[in-house]
């Protein structure tokens, strides 16, 4: 909780199977708050589970506005993901995601599977490092992956850049009187046999 009474919290249930079930939930308190930019939980990964794999939609970023790729599995890296922007900004988001693994090369790693679709992103960059540099050379790259794993980011409008329609449109935004919860399991992977499998496994 904060001054604004707004709430967030987050709930770890640990299974002997390794298996982690996370809830986070969000209560909005009385004053009234920006929009969210996202809803979400950040990861940080163990350094070396650089393979990223996911199954929504792909190749190409993707947000709630400018969900254009197909749906499928897609295999790449972390570094390959990153986009690159005039200055360093958001990038490489994925949306629709029912499940997105990050392993070595071993195929041993870390799957993430939502109860509901998730957007995702992963970087070897924090957001603090994105958002004071101007250029991308000047940023230092961490050998850990920061992932998130979010309910929602918002859309990235654009209609235009001078008006409230360069705002997202209504319905690609996260306003933030609106209480909301959302779940996903983090499950430990040995292959991509492995990966698939659990991939499919409800919740």
């Amino acid at each position: 909780s904060s001054t604004n009474s707004a709430s967030y919290s987050v709930t770890y249930l640990i299974h002997g199977s390794g298996d982690v079930i996370v809830e986070c939930s969000y209560k909005p308190g009385p004053d009234n708050l920006a929009m969210m930019p996202r809803f979400g939980s950040e990861l940080l990964a163990s350094p070396g589970l650089d393979n990223l794999t996911w199954y929504g939609r792909g190749p190409k970023e993707t947000m709630i506005d400018r969900a254009f790729e197909r749906v499928g599995v897609f295999q790449s890296t972390v570094d390959r993901e990153w986009v690159e922007y005039m200055r360093p900004q958001e990038n490489g988001n994925k949306v629709d995601v029912r499940w997105v693994a990050l392993t070595n090369p071993q195929g041993v790693g870390l799957l993430a599977v939502g109860a509901q679709p998730l957007s995702v992103a992963a970087r070897h960059y924090s957001k603090e490092e994105i958002e004071r540099s101007a250029y991308t050379f000047q940023m230092v790259r961490q050998p850990e992956i920061y992932l998130n794993l979010d309910m929602k980011q918002m859309g990235a409008g654009g209609i235009d850049s001078w008006s409230p329609k360069a705002y997202p449109m209504e319905q690609y935004r996260i306003p933030a009187g609106v209480e909301r919860s959302y779940r996903y399991r983090l499950t430990p992977v040995d292959s991509v046999a492995s990966m698939e499998a659990k991939g499919v496994e409800r919740f």
